[in-house]
């Protein structure tokens, strides 16, 4: 499904910070930011949290995350707004076909649980996870797999299918976003990101999958908010890990500030892993009423390699903000 694309000034993501090897999995609160780590040792995740005192981040490692699989896994995190019976601020992390809790008891230290374990084998990676924001589907948690299965789990760690993206071998899901119901004819769907297809599919409630867009190498999709909030007093509302810039080979995550994305609320921001040499690293998804479709922008400089990406949660409760 190609569709028409619109033309508007690029974005430019920034340096934040250097950050060691492999940062996958990020999720941010007003307040902390969460950094998974990749391939640690071959064998383990580390995951970190990162704080700020004035202009100064310190970044503390809460927990490693053990891996059954014994070989390199691509996990991603999701912090709970506390909808639908979750507790807020607890952090979960994928692990093939685990999710662990991390329950924080200060923004540097916390405790990790395993909390579900998805019904397949542990032999994928890459497992997607979000938070339902929107009611569409209870306010439970989303998970994507890579073969194409989604499923969603409340808190008391029912599991239930959701629906099947199909294309078999031919499919990678990963980064998923429930849509406000206000997006388009797909709207209050689960939007999912296809790196391998190369597409952007939307699943309803009831699993039935709706082809959105092509993009080459899609590596998640965000909702812009109508009003980003910021991490502290960076003036940054997005976050993306970039395990390979182009000018540094020091893998760092990049910061969109709040005002770099003024005025694009309601759209949605479609990520690329591997943009390769062309000008952009990510593309903007907007419905159009009046042609009742999608249309595709580029959007987001091409800063290098990208793996998760991440919006300041407003949502998520934050005692010490002003």
């Amino acid at each position: 499904m190609g569709l028409p694309r619109m033309v508007h000034a690029v974005v430019t993501p920034t340096w934040f910070t250097s950050f060691k090897v492999d940062p996958i999995g990020i999720a941010a609160s007003r307040d902390t930011l969460y950094v998974l780590r990749g391939c640690t040792g071959g064998v383990e995740n580390e995951l970190h949290s990162l704080t700020m005192n004035g202009s100064a981040i310190t970044d503390t490692l809460v927990a490693t995350i053990p891996n059954s699989q014994g070989a390199c896994v691509e996990g991603y995190l999701a912090i709970s707004p506390g909808f639908g019976g979750f507790t807020a601020n607890d952090v979960y992390i994928t692990s093939t076909n685990t999710i662990w809790r991390y329950r924080p008891t200060t923004p540097t230290s916390g405790f990790l649980t395993p909390f579900a374990t998805l019904p397949m084998p542990n032999t994928q990676s890459h497992t997607g996870i979000t938070f339902d924001h929107v009611s569409t589907f209870g306010f439970q948690m989303i998970l994507t797999m890579w073969d194409g299965r989604v499923y969603s789990i409340d808190p008391w760690q029912n599991i239930t299918a959701i629906g099947v993206v199909p294309g078999g071998a031919n499919v990678g899901l990963e980064g998923p976003e429930v849509t406000p119901v206000s997006f388009g004819t797909n709207g209050g769907e689960v939007f999912i990101a296809d790196e391998v297809g190369g597409r952007v599919w939307a699943m309803s409630v009831h699993g039935v999958v709706t082809l959105i867009a092509n993009v080459p190498d899609a590596e998640s999709v965000h909702m812009i908010p109508k009003y980003p909030c910021s991490f502290l007093q960076t003036g940054s509302a997005m976050f993306t890990n970039v395990y390979l810039p182009k000018t540094n080979p020091t893998p760092a995550i990049y910061q969109w500030k709040t005002i770099d994305l003024a005025g694009f609320g309601g759209r949605m921001i479609v990520m690329k892993e591997h943009p390769g040499t062309g000008i952009y690293g990510s593309v903007l998804l907007t419905y159009d009423p009046f042609k009742e479709a999608y249309t595709l922008s580029n959007f987001g400089a091409n800063v290098g390699r990208q793996e998760g990406s991440t919006f300041v949660d407003c949502r998520v409760p934050c005692p010490t903000c002003p």
